[in-house]
């Protein structure tokens, strides 16, 4: 599954490090590629790659597997994105962004400001009473500003986080239901594998007590035969007398 550019741009700026976004960009569409290759695409070098792994390491976004070139005799190491993880992380930060400007857009309703003429400082009411309306800053009075403009920017803010959100658990669903196929498949064969290894020990078992039955039927034949050659011994016959040819 693919993540589309725009949600790994939202996802990385969540994240804080949007020196980051070139390399998810390549890790997002093919797995196992080696620090060299990486460094080749991005056109540097591979220590500043590996920092730039180890970062996404942090957050347990990558894993690493490791093979030994034969020819160099040193080991190179390829790297592949945890999508499902990188969802998660994203869903997550965006969720809690989403709190945080609600809790800020919460406060600007229900609140007056105050501002210094000379843009100093921007206080509610209540931090404007403690400076008895004074800028702590210049001394000049505070005066009342409408945050008409505030709020509108931190709706709109809200809905894009939303909108983004929606998209990333869209994606997080998709590849979870994907997963879920896969395992009940590997589920599945797991069963088959088992019923016809017990089909093949019952056929197994059942041939073994056929065969055990002949055995003792056989048995029980000899041991008749035993019986009733000592109830019925076969007469002894006398060698019969070779007649004389008479003499001439």
């Amino acid at each position: 599954m693919k993540i589309p550019e725009i949600i790994v741009k939202s996802i990385t700026l969540e994240i804080g490090s949007l020196n980051l976004l070139p390399l998810i960009n390549i890790l997002k569409d093919k797995d196992n590629i080696s620090e060299f290759k990486l460094a080749e695409k991005l056109e540097t070098t591979v220590n500043s790659v590996r920092n730039l792994l180890y970062k996404l390491q942090e957050y347990n976004l990558v894993s690493f597997t490791r093979k030994k070139d034969k020819k160099k005799g040193w080991f190179i190491y390829y790297w592949t994105l945890d999508k499902k993880s990188y969802l998660l992380l994203g869903s997550t930060l965006k969720t809690a962004h989403i709190t945080t400007l609600k809790k800020r857009l919460l406060k600007e309703k229900n609140n007056q400001f105050f501002i210094c003429v000379d843009k100093c400082v921007r206080f509610d009411t209540q931090n404007a009473m403690e400076y008895n309306y004074t800028c702590p800053e210049c001394g000049k009075i505070l005066v009342e500003k409408s945050n008409k403009k505030e709020v509108l920017l931190i709706e709109k803010a809200i809905l894009r986080l939303e909108t983004r959100l929606g998209e990333i658990n869209e994606l997080l669903k998709g590849l979870q239901e994907k997963e879920q196929k896969k395992k009940n498949r590997a589920t599945k064969k797991v069963k088959k594998e088992m019923d016809q290894k017990k089909e093949e020990i019952k056929i197994a078992k059942s041939k073994a007590r056929e065969q055990k039955k002949l055995l003792i039927k056989q048995e029980k034949e000899k041991l008749l035969n035993k019986k009733e050659q000592k109830k019925n011994p076969k007469p002894k016959t006398r060698p019969t007398k070779k007649s004389k040819k008479p003499k001439k």
